[in-house]
């Protein structure tokens, strides 16, 4: 049992940990915000656009990101906006990789992704976390 809990305790330590996190310095959102502007039902904060990004389909952290912070399966999330296509409305941008995500945080205020939590530095700030 006891060996159990230690290798247990050993696999947790080693999960990727992820944050999602925003560059604007004139808005604070909440983790309870981001499945609003996920869905670009608030696209709008303090007068700033807000710009969701999100990793290619076939990335892990994209998945969890979806499961864990959003609580929305990738196929109701292709339902959703192909309904939204129609109404002239698109998806987040999606980029193929964690380094993209972060030089898009950098020069674009408002915008919203997620990266390793190794990779957040002091012009953002992290709104929730998640792991791998």
């Amino acid at each position: 049992m006891k060996i159990v809990l230690i290798l247990f305790f050993s696999l947790s330590l080693m999960a990727e940990s992820w944050s999602v996190v925003c560059t604007s310095s004139s808005i604070k959102l909440k983790a309870d915000d981001l499945k609003s502007i996920y869905f670009k039902t608030m696209q709008h904060k303090n007068g700033v656009h807000l710009v969701p990004l999100n990793l290619v389909y076939s990335h892990k952290a994209r998945k969890m990101f979806m499961q864990e912070v959003l609580h929305v399966s990738q196929y109701d999330w292709e339902n959703y906006y192909d309904e939204m296509h129609f109404m002239g409305i698109r998806s987040p941008l999606i980029l193929d990789s964690s380094k993209a995500v972060k030089k898009f945080l950098e020069k674009i205020d408002g915008a919203i992704g997620y990266l390793p939590s190794t990779e957040v530095d002091s012009t953002m700030y992290e709104i929730t976390r998640f792991s791998l």
